[in-house]
């Protein structure tokens, strides 16, 4: 099965309509209706139904909907791993969280460079669910994150553990309490550790979902929250930031989760790299 064909399936279903398909594929609609024609032929089934108001996806089509990204994305990354194949011994596919990405991807990647050479990697930021996905779907060989969702087959492997501590800009600042308290929501297992040792807190008036970007905020605006301490190490030493030394801390596990059964040639050796530039460095 041709990606091209899936591709232009996936534009008519998109658009409703053969024609704005082929306008924006940049191709003639008899190629379009010839490509469809072309998988309906394949997969044996009805994928749209004809009319003159447009293309209407059929249950077959709707179902075949489903799985049509995931497939394109496979073909593209084949053909991309046989493209360097003639240049490296092998690829992998490895995806981010967007929290553990920020300060761990750039030393991690000068890591491989310096000890797997032979190596392409190729990497994909994005939230939980979504590189889970693409771990189950083969789009992944691995994904890092911190609380992995459960689904079948796959397995988590513990890298290794950060903690979240209490930082501030102002050493006046020494509770939860303070107006100047940023809530910083580092997922469902922290939100629940906190309220159980903090079960009086009320959220002031700035609360944040994106843990870089509260940061941002804070070093501009002044401010308390709790963050990494891999992330937050530089800052102390810089002095902008001082831990609030009497603050509960919370672990903040950090996971590699992969297919199971999947013999992926190097991925061991490329995911021990990240406790050596990451976990191990928080010492201090």
């Amino acid at each position: 099965m041709d990606t091209q064909v899936v591709k232009t399936f996936l534009e008519v279903a998109l658009t409703g309509s053969f024609g704005h398909a082929a306008s924006r594929l940049n191709v003639g609609q008899t190629t379009v209706s010839a490509r469809i024609r072309k998988l309906e032929e394949q997969l044996g089934q009805t994928l749209f139904d004809r009319r003159k108001s447009g293309a209407e996806l059929t249950l077959a089509g709707r179902q075949f909907l489903r799985l049509a990204p995931s497939f394109v994305q496979l073909g593209e990354r084949l053909t991309r791993e046989v493209l360097n194949s003639t240049d490296h011994t092998s690829v992998l596919s490895i995806g981010f969280e967007v929290s553990l990405a920020r300060n761990w991807v750039i030393s991690w990647l000068h890591w491989l460079r310096q000890n797997m050479p032979e190596t392409a990697i190729h990497l994909k930021v994005d939230i939980p669910v979504d590189l889970i996905r693409r771990v189950s779907d083969g789009l992944l060989d691995a994904a890092i994150m911190h609380a992995p969702p459960h689904r079948s087959g796959i397995t988590v492997e513990k890298l290794g553990e950060d903690h979240l501590a209490m930082y501030t800009t102002d050493s006046c600042i020494r509770s939860v309490q303070d107006p100047r308290f940023i809530y910083v929501d580092w997922g469902p297992v922290f939100a629940q550790e906190f309220r159980i040792r903090f079960p009086n807190f009320r959220e002031g008036p700035v609360s944040i979902d994106f843990p870089p970007l509260a940061e941002r905020y804070i070093m501009k605006h002044g401010g308390a929250a709790y963050g990494r301490q891999s992330v937050a190490k530089p800052y102390v030493e810089a002095k902008k930031i001082v831990l609030v030394q009497d603050a509960p801390r919370f672990a903040y596990p950090i996971y590699a989760v992969r297919p199971i059964g999947a013999n992926i040639p190097h991925l061991d050796q490329a995911l021990s790299g990240l406790p050596a530039i990451s976990l191990d460095d928080q010492a201090g």
